[in-house]
């Protein structure tokens, strides 16, 4: 496994980790809940979560991409890194609340692969359409994540800017 796939899937995952993107997205922090916790709560809001926690991770990956920082060859290792784990970490796809690595792998691809082929522009829409934000049963909140995905899009495009910079493509 080369080391910039590692460094990428690492990135990815530690910046959905952080509260800033969740915030971008109306959050008032990322969502912490155990498993035993997650049984309480309104099932729709938990898949929602596991929904943006994936096209989160797509969003990062699509800027690693678009930075130059790895190759658009290198997309099935990531992705199998996302779906499989690596080393110690393994079955990462039930976190993202997957059934098999399998259905991970190819969700993830499709996503990475619907943002990496699209205009940033574009990457609002997809986000959208891929969280199925119009059929959410509180109004309010599909109103703020439609708005908000706006501003959470923008600063993913930034991130293609400030990743370039480190690996020295400007």
């Amino acid at each position: 496994m080369k080391e910039s796939v590692l460094k990428v899937c690492h990135n990815c995952f530690g910046s959905c980790l952080r509260d800033e993107p969740w915030q971008d997205l109306g959050f008032p922090r990322r969502p912490k809940h155990g498993a035993v916790f997650q049984r309480f709560r309104t099932a729709w809001k938990v898949t929602l979560e596991k929904l943006i926690l994936r096209e989160m991770l797509a969003l990062f990956t699509t800027a690693h991409v678009r930075a130059g920082v790895i190759a658009e060859n290198d997309l099935d290792d990531v992705v199998n890194v996302f779906a499989n784990g690596w080393g110690t970490v393994t079955d990462l796809f039930h976190t993202l609340d997957f059934s098999s690595a399998g259905e991970a792998a190819h969700d993830l691809r499709a996503s990475v692969g619907a943002y990496v082929n699209a205009d940033p522009g574009e990457w609002p829409r997809i986000l959208i359409q891929r969280l199925g934000t119009t059929g959410l049963p509180d109004q309010r909140l599909s109103a703020g994540l439609i708005a908000r995905s706006v501003i959470f899009t923008a600063n993913v495009e930034a991130m293609v800017t400030v990743l370039r910079r480190e690996v020295g493509k400007l």
